[in-house]
């Protein structure tokens, strides 16, 4: 049902820097890798790739996909120093270990393959 897609879209975001430094530290000690893809509902590449994104959760169980909403959770872009989206990072054993900016669907599939390797 649409209801049940929309709780998992939700379930993608990660809402506070409470839950994205949870989720980095999660990679850690044989944690599986994260990918987060920086977001704003008002920047039309984004709006393009997001659905694009939310499409590879199922293709790749070995990676753990999120998003984060820049404006809603300011906090954690600034973290992350996001200066334009979208931004694509890959946290492994703690830590940031590849980013990329833009909305590349080429871009996006060499991300995550790197990411599970």
């Amino acid at each position: 049902s649409n209801i049940t897609l929309q709780h998992k879209m939700a379930d993608l975001y990660l809402a506070d820097k409470a839950a994205f430094d949870a989720a980095i530290a999660a990679t850690a000690n044989g944690g599986k890798p994260l990918v987060i893809d920086f977001t704003a509902t008002w920047c039309p590449p984004c709006k393009r790739i997001g659905p694009i994104y939310e499409g590879h959760v199922a293709n790749y169980p070995e990676l753990v996909l999120k998003k984060v909403d820049v404006d809603a959770n300011s906090e954690a872009a600034q973290a992350a120093s996001i200066e334009a989206m979208p931004t694509f990072k890959v946290y492994k054993n703690g830590v940031e270990a590849e980013a990329m900016r833009g909305a590349s669907d080429q871009g996006l599939v060499d991300l995550l393959n790197r990411a599970k390797e």
